[in-house]
C-alpha cells in the first residue's frame, strides 16, 4: 500500500493548489477506495479525499459556499473533499464514509485540528446505520453484477468486503477497518479464504481481472450471508413491520398525476396478504393527500412519508413488485431505480413508462382500475422472476454515460 514518493509529491502539490485557489485550509486528507482497502490493481487511480475549513467570514455569509470541492477526476487522480460543517453533520448521523476516511491507512495530511476531531469519532458510530449501509451496498452490487453466468470478477470484492464489514459490526459493535485483509482474517469463513486469496493476488498483479465464469462457491456464500445479515439486522421490519417480498411498493410524490388513487382502489379489491407501501412526500395541495388517506382505510396500507438514502434502497430491494400508475410522466427516475434494483415493475401504458420497461415489465390501461387489479393478481400469482437481464438493460441503456453519448449523437446528425 506504499505510495511512491513521486505520487505523494503530486498529491501534496494538488492540495496546496486547492488551498490557494479555493481559499481554504485542508485539515485532513487520505486515500479512499481500493488502494486504502488493500486490493488495488497496478493501474488503479488514486481516490484522494479531504476535509477543509473556510475562513470564518465565509460561514457568516447569507449566500453560502458549496460544501464540497470537486477538484479533479481523470485516469490517475480522483480528488474531492467536504467542508468541515458537512463532515461534522454527517459524523453526527454516523455516516459510514466518514468513519472509513478516519481509519484510512494512507494519510496524505493531518493537523492538530483533525486530531481533536478524530479522538471523538468513534463515539458517534451507530451499529444499525453501519449495517444498513454495507448491507445495501452488498445487495446492490450482487444483484447488478454477479448473478449472470459470466461476471466481472473484480466485483466479488465489492460484495464480499461490505458483507465482512456487516459481520464485523454485528460481532464487534465497532466501525469496521478499511483493510480488506483484516476483515478477511477476522470474518471470512476459512474454507473460502483460498479462493478469495487467489482472486486477490490476480487483481493486485493485473490491470484488469476481466470477466469469467461465475464462481458458485462464492455466490452460495454471498447468498447465505446476505440472508443471515438481513435476519440479524431486521432493518425495515423493525421500522415498518415489513418482510422481504411482503409488500407492493409505490414510491413517488403524492400528487394526482402519479395515479396513486387508482392503485389504492385496485389494491383494496385485491385478495392478497401483501401490504401496500406508499413512500413519498406531498408536493401538492393538502386536499389530494387528504383524499388519499381517506381512501386508504385498510390495515395493509402503510405510509412512510418521504424516504431517502439507504432506507429508500432497502424498500426497492425488498419489495415484491413496484407500481407506477401515472397519468403523466417525464423521465420516470423512480421507475429506473426500481428496475436497476431488480424489482418486478407494473406501469400504466403511457408512452414514457411503457417505453422504459420495454419487455422487462408489465403494463395496464391508464386509469383503468379493473385492469390494474387484474394485473396485480396476475403478477402476484406467479413466482418472482429473476431480473438479471433487466438490471443489465438499465445499466446499458440508462446510465448517465449512455444518455450523454446519445445526446451528443443527436447533435452530430
Amino acid at each position: 500500500m506504499d505510495i511512491s514518493s513521486k505520487m505523494q509529491n503530486v498529491i501534496e502539490e494538488q492540495l496546496k493548489e486547492i488551498e490557494e485557489k479555493e481559499n481554504v485550509k485542508i485539515i485532513y486528507c487520505v486515500e479512499s477506495g481500493s488502494r486504502a482497502w488493500g486490493f488495488a490493481s497496478p493501474d488503479s487511480d488514486y481516490d484522494v479525499r479531504f476535509i477543509y475549513v473556510r475562513n470564518k467570514e465565509d460561514y457568516l455569509k447569507l449566500n453560502k459556499n458549496r460544501d464540497v470541492i470537486e477538484w479533479r477526476l481523470d485516469d490517475v487522480l480522483d480528488i474531492n473533499g467536504w467542508d468541515i460543517q458537512k463532515a461534522l453533520r454527517l459524523l453526527y448521523k454516523s455516516n459510514p464514509t466518514l468513519f472509513e476516511w478516519s481509519m484510512s491507512p494512507i494519510v496524505y495530511k493531518t493537523t492538530p485540528q483533525w486530531e481533536k476531531i478524530s479522538g471523538i469519532v468513534s463515539q458517534y458510530f451507530l451499529e444499525k446505520t453501519g449495517v444498513y449501509h454495507y448491507l445495501s451496498m452488498a445487495k446492490g452490487n450482487y444483484r447488478e453484477y454477479l448473478k449472470t453466468d459470466e461476471v466481472k470478477l473484480k466485483k466479488y470484492f465489492y460484495v464480499i468486503r461490505p458483507i465482512l464489514a456487516c459481520k464485523w459490526i454485528l460481532d464487534k459493535k465497532t466501525a469496521p477497518p478499511m483493510l480488506f485483509s483484516e476483515l478477511m482474517n477476522e470474518c471470512l469463513d476459512d474454507e473460502l479464504k483460498p479462493e478469495i486469496n487467489r482472486l486477490l493476488e490476480i487483481k493486485k498483479q493485473t490491470s484488469e481481472l476481466g470477466k469469467g465464469k461465475r464462481i458458485d462457491v462464492i455466490n452460495d456464500y454471498i447468498e447465505k450471508e446476505l440472508a443471515e445479515i438481513e435476519k440479524k439486522a431486521d432493518i425495515i421490519t423493525k421500522k415498518y413491520g415489513l418482510e422481504k417480498d411482503g409488500y407492493i411498493l409505490f414510491l413517488a410524490r403524492i400528487v394526482p398525476e402519479k395515479g396513486l388513487h387508482y392503485l389504492i382502489d385496485a389494491f383494496m379489491q385485491t385478495d392478497t396478504d401483501k401490504k401496500l407501501v406508499i413512500a413519498g412526500g406531498v408536493s401538492h395541495s393538502g386536499e389530494y393527500a387528504k383524499q388519499i388517506h381517506d381512501m386508504a382505510k385498510d390495515d395493509r396500507i402503510i405510509f412512510t412519508g418521504f424516504v431517502e438514502g439507504d432506507e429508500l434502497w432497502e424498500l426497492y430491494y425488498n419489495c415484491r413488485m413496484y407500481v407506477l400508475p401515472s397519468d403523466v410522466e417525464g423521465m420516470p427516475i423512480s421507475l429506473l431505480e426500481a428496475m436497476a434494483c431488480g424489482c418486478e415493475c407494473l406501469v400504466s401504458d403511457i408512452d414514457t413508462a411503457k417505453n422504459v420497461v420495454g419487455e422487462y415489465g408489465y403494463t395496464f390501461k391508464k386509469s383503468d382500475v379493473n385492469d390494474l387489479k387484474n394485473k396485480l393478481c396476475e403478477i402476484l400469482g406467479k413466482p418472482k422472476a429473476d431480473k438479471a437481464e433487466q438490471i443489465e438493460y438499465v445499466k446499458n441503456n440508462y446510465s448517465w454515460d449512455e444518455i450523454t453519448d446519445r445526446t451528443l449523437e443527436l447533435y452530430k446528425k
